[in-house]
């Protein structure tokens, strides 16, 4: 994490409560870092997110990234339904990709309310950030890049006070400004080796794989490359795709793998893009605006988990345990069973073309000309093939009754 004063570390991996925050190598004091307080409180409660133990595991109902900043507020002693009570939420402006934020509305202890924010960098500096504080905004970005080139997904957070009689939140509210920026949350998901290894199953079954997120570039990246992705130099982001025209477009589908920053109708326009490549192209999701993408493409996949109605039924797939290892697995069966049907096929008719010729070998010949060499079909035993053998008898002496009877 890393906030006006401070830099802070977080030990601790998973949903468990293990962990703590660290200050150059030291637990860290909250109280003393006011901008810290309030961010952990933001993360906490503009928050859809709810994590629940059940015997020795804690289980995740929600968004990964959202149940992450639960656990970083319980390692600093903070719980949602203390922290509720205290600043209860009033209105509620959900995440949309298209905004890139999610907003939050609450009531304060003194009587007036606040305005909780969180979403992607780049946003919530441009609602923070006054005229003329260039050296400060620069800051924010060099820290944001040092982040996501190490692979972290990345959030900010700010606040604002408002008048006590503000009862609702709309997205006017928010693109008025005025933001106090509090910092930002740099937490990593590695991949896990077995998506390393399906990644590598793929290119080496001739699939091409691209990434297209919702990140940071930098942070797709890093990621891709963790994953063993190929032409990873860079990332192509929602903004080029969407000024980008349909041929140029496959032209940077054709060389480019990592997508970033994307929203849904970009991705309908990613799959065009590959369709007039000639590519067969799948593609997964699973928010409700993704239903134009998946009926576009050749073959849509939806996630089980975490997906939407929406998405699930719009989709021809529905992934059962939001893993791409276990599309790679599927591919890998489905050919296995095509490739045996293929064989079954071709034997059987093989077989069945061999007794076909075998019932009239007596009695199919080819005759080039009366008093000419005679042909006949002899069936192989051995290969089912069929081979032409010139025969040195006159026709007559062929179809004659003594030769037919015997």
């Amino acid at each position: 994490m890393i906030t006006p004063k401070h830099r802070y570390d977080v030990t601790g991996s998973g949903y468990a409560p293990e962990g703590e925050l660290l200050l150059e190598g030291e637990p860290a004091r909250i109280a003393d870092d006011e901008s810290l307080e309030w961010l952990l409180r933001v993360g906490l409660l503009c928050n859809e997110a709810e994590l629940e133990q059940k015997g020795d595991q804690w289980v995740l109902t929600g968004d990964p990234t959202e149940g992450a900043l639960l656990r970083l507020a319980a390692k600093a002693g903070l719980q949602k339904q203390e922290v509720a009570q205290t600043y209860p939420r009033v209105d509620t402006l959900p995440f949309e990709s298209e905004r890139q934020y999610m907003a939050t509305l609450h009531q304060m202890p003194a009587g007036e309310k606040a305005i909780f924010l969180k979403g992607a960098p780049e946003k919530v500096l441009r609602l923070s950030m006054e005229e003329g504080k260039n050296a400060e905004e620069n800051f924010w970005r060099g820290a944001t890049k040092s982040l996501a080139g190490a692979g972290l997904r990345i959030l900010a957070l700010a606040m604002r006070k408002v008048p006590a009689e503000k009862m609702q939140l709309t997205e006017a509210d928010i693109e008025a400004g005025g933001f106090t920026f509090l910092g930002l949350v740099g937490m990593i998901d590695p991949p896990r080796p077995e998506a390393i290894e399906a990644v590598a199953t793929c290119y080496e079954a001739g699939i091409q794989v691209k990434m297209v997120t919702g990140d940071h570039p930098d942070t797709a990246v890093a990621i891709a490359r963790q994953l063993g992705m190929r032409r990873v130099e860079s990332a192509i982001t929602g903004v080029q795709i969407a000024r980008a025209s349909l041929d140029d477009l496959a032209h940077l589908t054709s060389q480019h793998d990592v997508f970033a920053r994307v929203e849904p109708e970009h991705k309908f326009r990613l799959v065009e893009a590959l369709q007039k490549n000639g590519e067969i192209v799948a593609m997964t999701g699973d928010g409700v605006n993704d239903a134009p993408a998946f009926k576009r493409a050749d073959v849509g996949v939806a996630m089980g988990r975490s997906g939407t109605e929406a998405a699930k039924e719009a989709a021809d797939i529905i992934l059962a345990d939001d893993n791409f290892a276990t599309i790679a697995a599927a591919i890998h069966q489905g050919r296995t069973i095509y490739d045996n049907i293929s064989m079954i096929t071709s034997s059987r008719l093989s077989r069945s073309f061999y007794r076909l010729t075998s019932l009239r070998r007596r009695y199919l010949y080819l005759r080039l000309g009366w008093g000419c060499t005679n042909f006949l079909f002899f069936p192989s035993k051995s290969s089912g093939s069929i081979w032409l053998r010139p025969l040195p008898w006159r026709l007559p002496w062929l179809l004659s009754p003594q030769r037919i009877l015997s």
